[in-house]
């Protein structure tokens, strides 16, 4: 798990996907006043609820399960909550996660520990959010611009990258995309040397 928001932490789904046993990662607690614990409590009720117990996994730790080599990077949202990106390395392959992270310091680190990746998945919906719990609201975007994302892809040495997390959450004021997110993160991947793959959520594809 790149962080423990209900979008991105799902303990049904979880269950549904992974062979009874089977390990789950994700990082830390998060920790300070009511307020702070908002969006993550819940989830972490829920995950004790379903009786998935899920190793705490800090940044440049790694893991092996089965085939899979897994290496956890430090990352950071608009939102203040912890978050990791993952590199998971199997059969020669490396594919990068990207949750919802914002464009930082830490993506040539990252290339240089678990890199290159083969395929880099990188949210592109640039959003900025007016949350009850987070006053006065910001108006600067809570996860990377399109252009961004292009941009990290290309540093972490990706042959391709996938646009994720845009289209499903546009709900102004409380949530509001970038327009044409697809459309220009396509034309800078491209522009970077890049291969931009527009998969719908859901379906497989090849490399």
């Amino acid at each position: 798990m790149t962080h423990l928001h209900s979008d991105h932490a799902d303990p049904v789904a979880i269950r549904k996907a992974l062979a009874a046993g089977a390990p789950v990662y994700r990082p830390e607690p998060v920790v300070g006043p009511d307020g702070d614990l908002k969006w993550t409590c819940e989830v972490e009720g829920s995950f004790r609820a379903h009786g998935i117990a899920a190793e705490v996994v800090r940044p440049w730790e790694e893991r092996s399960a089965g085939p899979f080599r897994i290496g956890a990077g430090p990352f950071v949202d608009g939102l203040g909550d912890p978050q990791l990106c993952w590199v998971v390395e199997c059969d020669g392959l490396r594919v990068f996660h990207g949750g919802d992270t914002v464009f930082h310091g830490h993506w040539w680190s990252i290339a240089r520990r678990f890199g290159p990746v083969d395929v880099a998945f990188v949210p592109v919906n640039d959003p900025t959010v007016e949350l009850p719990h987070l006053r006065p609201p910001s108006p600067f975007h809570a996860a990377m611009l399109p252009e961004e994302a292009a941009v990290a892809a290309h540093i972490l040495g990706a042959r391709v990258a996938v646009p994720m997390h845009y289209g499903t959450l546009h709900k102004p004021p409380v949530h509001v995309e970038t327009p044409r997110a697809v459309e220009r993160f396509e034309k800078r991947t491209t522009e970077l040397g890049v291969t931009p793959s527009v998969t719908p959520p859901g379906e497989w594809f090849t490399l």
